[in-house]
């Protein structure tokens, strides 16, 4: 899955908010819930690339995530 240049931010902090999202219990129904929020937000992700993002957001990569701001030193 790949996204425009411009976006690349953009995708990382979704994916981040997908971490928010399996931390809040039922996966199925974040995950639903994810789906179709994403898309509202931002609107250059589909409810298909939003699952994805979802799915990619795996435990290795929420566990990894910085403990300060995103992108503060860009």
């Amino acid at each position: 899955m790949t996204y425009p240049p411009e976006q690349e931010h953009n995708t990382i902090i979704n994916m981040v908010s997908a971490c928010a999202f399996k931390q809040g219990g039922d996966n199925e129904s974040s995950r639903r819930i994810y789906m179709s929020t994403t898309p509202m937000q931002a609107d250059w992700i589909s409810e298909v690339d939003a699952g994805k993002m979802y799915d990619l957001a795996d435990e290795e990569f929420c566990n990894n995530l910085p403990d300060e701001p995103l992108g503060e030193n860009r």
